[in-house]
């Protein structure tokens, strides 16, 4: 994501449509993530997707929160 320097805020990263801020990841492959979840365990699929069990954890802490809010 682009950074942004402001002498008030320091640096930041700009706001993007297709992630969440923070995330480290698009929402269409968080979807797919989540797609693979209902499937499998959350450790197949970390090995699958070449990610931690932290990212996966993350993943689905903020689709819970998604789906709270709606």
């Amino acid at each position: 994501m682009p950074q942004v320097r402001c002498p008030e805020h320091k640096v930041g990263t700009t706001a993007v449509l297709w992630a969440e801020l923070g995330s480290g990841f698009t929402a269409l492959f968080e979807a797919l993530v989540i797609d693979w979840l209902k499937e499998a365990t959350s450790a197949a699929v970390a090995s699958l997707m070449g990610l931690s069990r932290n990212a996966i954890d993350g993943i689905m802490q903020r689709a819970l929160k998604r789906g709270l809010k709606q």
